[in-house]
């Protein structure tokens, strides 16, 4: 049987060979592969019961085909996970495929902030398996760092020489109350113009150095608002990007970064952009958030499409699981999104730089 790296196929087909397996009452005697061994140990590592790593230990190798660890153990445990569904909460439905109790309990208070803001309960529950095979966002500070790059360069905006890009240490956490001094702080490296507006992302420190060095959207994750392929998203509001970075703090274990840019109102000719308004927003964002496809393929409505903007779904777990109308949120929380190489280039251009928040408050 033949499959794409890119589909759950595979997954599928795994499982349910190690279904006949188990129905037939084999594997008693079965000696796990070193493959097999080191696939379980992850599991085992990971925090699931006995059950589970009895189940992976029937794999052989005729089964294991050329994937990777990584793919095998979580692209295994998510299509696994998709057969029990969601049972009310994130640690309940972590529980009922496997996960032992203290773990499901740490995955629910990391990710239970993030519930129905920009992702669908199963997205929360594919983030909490890629977390606990350390795939997740990932803290890179010492445990009582201040900051990350430069820290004795505090409260001043720096240039960085690796990628010309300016950082600013901010002396503070990324919590609302800081919002009038990003602002000041921001408008001191570029006041505002009317031939510009400024966008925010919001991200974790590894993401904020990574994004230093270059954009990529296929780093994202698919079947968001604007496609069923990855996307890169900024948005226009620094109050939302800073709720959104309070709402992630203890998932980034306070080390957050906001990359800061500034985009000019009138987007070149030779970018393909398409601005989703009316029917077309509620179509293209439903079909997206449906997330329909096996294959991501992307949407026939953005094709060939280099940046994208609209609002945000303010309902996706509603649209994903009962299929309602997608709606935005009131007043609207518009987006801009990067789909291509030449849409990410264009974006990073406009990057002015990154806000670094401090992680560690002394007394």
């Amino acid at each position: 049987m033949a499959f794409t790296i890119s589909s759950d196929d595979y997954f599928t087909w795994v499982n349910g060979e190690l279904d006949k397996i188990i129905q037939r009452g084999g594997g008693t005697r079965h000696t796990p592969s070193r493959r097999t061994s080191s696939i379980v140990s992850r599991m085992a590592d990971a925090g699931f019961t006995q059950r589970i790593i009895h189940r992976y230990s029937l794999l052989t190798d005729k089964i294991l085909l050329d994937y990777n660890e990584n793919e095998h153990v979580v692209g295994l445990i998510k299509n696994y996970a998709r057969r029990f569904g969601w049972t009310g909460t994130i640690e309940g439905t972590l529980r009922s495929f496997g996960l032992r109790a203290e773990k499901a309990r740490l995955m629910r208070h990391l990710f239970e902030p993030l519930e129905g803001e920009c992702y669908t309960r199963s997205q929360i529950i594919d983030m909490a398996i890629e977390q606990l095979f350390g795939l997740g966002l990932r803290m890179i500070g010492e445990k009582k760092s201040r900051h990350y790059i430069q820290p004795e360069q505090n409260d001043i905006w720096f240039l960085h020489e690796e990628s010309g890009k300016h950082i600013y240490n901010f002396p503070g956490r990324c919590i609302s109350e800081h919002t009038r001094a990003l602002y000041e702080t921001i408008h001191r490296l570029h006041p505002p113009t009317d031939n510009y507006d400024f966008y925010y992302h919001t991200t974790n420190w590894e993401g904020g150095v990574s994004l230093l060095e270059g954009i990529n959207h296929n780093a994202g994750r698919n079947c968001l608002d604007f496609g069923w392929t990855p996307s890169f998203y900024v948005g226009p509001k620094l109050k939302d990007a800073v709720e959104w970075g309070v709402k992630r703090s203890l998932l980034t274990g306070n080390e957050t970064a906001l990359l800061v840019f500034r985009i000019p109102k009138q987007i070149p000719p030779e970018l393909h952009y398409r601005e989703l308004v009316g029917t077309d927003w509620v179509a293209v964002t439903k079909k997206s958030r449906m997330c329909v496809p096996k294959i991501y393929n992307e949407l026939r409505e953005l094709r060939g499409i280099d940046l994208v903007y609209g609002p945000m779904v303010y309902n996706p777990i509603e649209v994903h699981d009962s299929l309602e109308k997608p709606i935005t949120h009131n007043p609207p929380k518009f987006q801009l999104a990067s789909k291509t190489d030449k849409g990410d280039k264009f974006l990073y251009e406009h990057m002015i730089g990154a806000i670094f928040f401090q992680k560690w408050m002394g007394r």
